[in-house]
């Protein structure tokens, strides 16, 4: 591997990873939220 293929093949990488953790974040978030609005709910 030269080092000009890495640096075109390093950027497709990291954005995939980022796209994957962005993703994960996304639906953590998602579930706390859904389940603090669950708690709220079941309060009333």
């Amino acid at each position: 591997m030269t080092r000009k293929s890495i640096i075109y093949e390093l950027p497709s990488f990291l954005e995939e990873w980022f796209v994957h953790f962005v993703d994960r974040t996304c639906a953590l978030r998602n579930i706390r939220v859904r389940n603090a609005s669950r708690h709220r709910k079941s309060k009333k």
